[in-house]
């Protein structure tokens, strides 16, 4: 619920205003406090004090197994993109064996009803001894509170996956498989 000047004071609103302004994802921290010893009348003095996340965030790492040898990552995150609460996230891995890129956008409101949306696209390659596997792939989800008290969640994958053997993958021979599927949950 929303507050405005000149609504009947609780402290219950005041919580569930704190934790609308946190579930949007751009403030770091979130402080409302009211002192009703200050109080003159009827009105109540409320402070709101934020603290916006950093708008660009850039995290990278390497590390090394025997296995895989050497992998490196890096990862991209820019809060309140555009303004409105909006997140971007941009994601790419890689080692001799793996190759991974996926871009995410979060929206916290869809037309104009307040719930999480998230878009996803994603592209990956992996090698093993037997196969290669790649995929395709684009996503849709959707988080929201109904009747104030449940949490509804709705996702939507469609990807296109192919797997070949090692040689032809780097030949294009026919003998591939190919799935193509999409999921509700």
């Amino acid at each position: 619920a929303r507050i405005d000047e000149g609504d009947v004071f609780s402290f219950e609103s005041l919580a569930m205003g704190q934790k609308r302004l946190y579930d949007l994802g751009v403030y770091h921290a979130v402080d409302i406090s009211a002192r009703d010893a200050e109080a003159k009348g009827p009105e109540v003095p409320v402070t709101l004090d934020v603290t916006e996340e950093p708008p660009l965030t850039l995290t990278y790492a390497a590390r090394y197994n025997s296995e895989d040898g050497l992998e490196g990552q890096a990862e991209l995150a820019l809060v309140n993109l555009l303004g409105r609460g909006r997140t971007g996230f941009l994601s790419y891995r890689r080692s001799a064996k793996l190759w991974d890129a996926r871009l995410s956008v979060k929206f916290p409101y869809l037309l104009g009803l307040r719930g999480d949306t998230r878009f996803t696209l994603s592209a990956s390659r992996e090698r093993r001894e037997a196969y290669i596997s790649e995929e395709l792939a684009g996503s849709a989800g959707y988080d929201a509170r109904v009747f104030g008290e449940f949490d509804m969640s709705l996702d939507y994958r469609l990807s296109r996956v192919r797997e070949k053997e090692p040689d032809a993958a780097l030949w294009g021979a026919p003998d591939e498989a190919e799935l193509f599927g999409h999921e509700l949950l």
